[in-house]
């Protein structure tokens, strides 16, 4: 049902484009009076930027690189972009140092077969990590962006934190989010506004639009998001990168938020990781989830073409953004890869309801749960799952590539594509398609049920590999 039922259909869908067009007109003039947007960061000048986590990590235990050398090394990096980027608020790196010296002494003291041993136990030593404001690393801020709560420290790691560096990794700073992270704008009073590094008239997106501007700088190689309602996605495709929302209660919410309480029951709020490929998510997710254990081989062993491949290319409905033609052709070219290279079943996915009540969806859900009432995704779903065990939806983030700073808050509902998965609490994997002829980030996100993370990811995977992946925002020299 509409909002207006005496107005048809049609004059809604012109009004709304027409109330597009002049909203996206008036940004871009204000953009383009206001000064230069495509400054460029400083090239890459080191190797161990553009690598991914893993292979930090293996570089390290076969002495390749020392660990203090990869930490100065994304210290340099962190201090060169982040005078453009306004991502880090706070900084360990002279701790962090020092804890890298402490793995190269232990590492040098140790056989080659000792040295593989530690990397089973743990396969992310020596690398270095970063994690949005909100979510608590001991001795950092931790205001959650409000300046009332300025110079407000965390006392203790957040569990996913203390779980990281369990597997080796190390902590060198935290970034921007937005007033007590829930809005997509990393935008506020305290620590003023991040911006997108491919375009800075540009958002990074939000909450954890920090993680996702510094990842992509290449300032980190491993970032630790939040996602209630797009956090992670969003910011993760905004920015070119991978994002993981993963099955709810994969990864503990003790300490990812700027207060002392977090109800662990809460379904429509995960952790997660931002990265720059798949399988640096896959082995975050091994390294600080339980319930992921064997989460490498089963991605490894996924047959992308006996599954089920559902699209969905926009909301559909008149009172939301039409999906933009060139997200509409990337999603079609990931689908046709998928059909014709590995033979999956495509199929076109219709929504159970007019997607400009999903905003409405995911409010009730969250008073739902607040009041420890029964999650409304049993009601939604009629205890039945279209996707089954063997699909996955394929379907944008959002309905446009990089919107403009403040955007956002004139057309809200752009958003619905990513809150109705927190709604449902399926996984999602945020997959980069590479760039726009404006040099913006093209992407998708690919969903599955409950439990099943390694078909979204196996999707993604095999999309990394024809797509290409991340896409540098500034130049590589190395």
């Amino acid at each position: 049902m509409s909002q207006w039922p005496c107005i048809p259909s049609v004059v809604i869908s012109l009004l709304t484009r027409l109330y597009l067009a002049v909203v996206r007109c008036v940004f871009r003039l204000l953009w383009v009076a206001w000064g230069p947007t495509k400054l460029l960061l400083p090239p890459i000048d080191d190797p161990a930027l553009v690598q991914s986590a893993r292979t930090l990590a293996l570089w390290i235990r076969q002495r390749k690189r020392s660990t203090v050398s990869i930490i100065e090394a994304f210290r340099r990096r962190i201090e060169a972009v982040n005078p453009i980027i306004n991502a880090v608020v706070d900084e360990r790196f002279e701790a962090a140092l020092r804890e890298a010296r402490e793995v190269d002494r232990r590492l040098d003291a140790c056989t080659q077969e000792e040295r593989e041993e530690i990397g089973r136990i743990q396969p992310l030593l020596g690398v270095p990590f970063t994690a949005k404001e909100s979510v608590m690393v001991k001795g950092l801020s931790n205001a959650g962006g409000l300046v009332n709560r300025q110079g407000m420290k965390a006392s203790r790691d957040a569990e996913v934190v203390g779980r990281l560096r369990e597997a080796g990794a190390i902590p060198v700073a935290v970034t921007n989010v937005p007033e007590l992270a829930i809005w997509v704008e990393s935008y506020n009073l305290l620590n003023g506004r991040t911006v997108n590094p491919y375009d800075v008239s540009r958002t990074p997106g939000g909450s954890s639009g920090g993680e996702g501007a510094l990842l992509t700088s290449c300032g980190t190689p491993l970032s630790v998001g939040t996602d209630i309602g797009g956090s992670i996605r969003i910011p993760a495709f905004l920015c070119g990168t991978f994002g993981h929302k993963p099955t709810s209660g994969w990864v503990s919410l003790d300490g990812t938020r700027p207060f002392r309480y977090v109800n662990e029951n809460r379904k429509i709020s995960v952790a997660g990781p931002l990265c720059r490929s798949v399988g640096d998510l896959v082995v975050f997710l091994e390294s600080v989830a339980p319930r992921a254990a064997g989460l490498a081989a089963n991605v490894t062993n996924t047959d992308i073409g006996s599954l089920n491949i559902w699209w969905m290319d926009g909301m559909e409905s008149p009172w939301c953004r039409p999906t933009e033609p060139s997200l509409r052709e990337a999603l079609h070219d990931a689908c046709r890869y998928l059909h014709q290279s590995f033979g999956a079943t495509l199929r076109q996915f219709q929504w159970p309801l007019d997607m400009s009540r999903t905003a409405e969806v995911w409010l009730s859900k969250k008073n739902n749960e607040d009041k420890d009432e029964p999650p409304l995704v049993s009601d939604m779903k009629n205890r039945e799952d279209k996707l089954g065990q063997n699909g996955v939806l394929v379907v944008p983030v959002l309905p446009l590539v990089a919107p403009f700073h403040g955007e956002l808050l004139y057309f809200w509902k752009d958003v619905n594509l990513a809150l109705i998965f927190n709604v449902t609490e399926m996984p999602s994997t945020s997959v980069p398609l590479g760039l726009t002829k404006d040099g913006l980030p093209l992407g998708l996100q690919v969903v599955t049920t409950p439990g099943n993370d390694h078909l979204s990811l196996a999707v993604a995977a095999a999309l990394e590999d024809k797509f290409g992946g991340w896409v540098s925002p500034s130049p590589v020299t190395v």
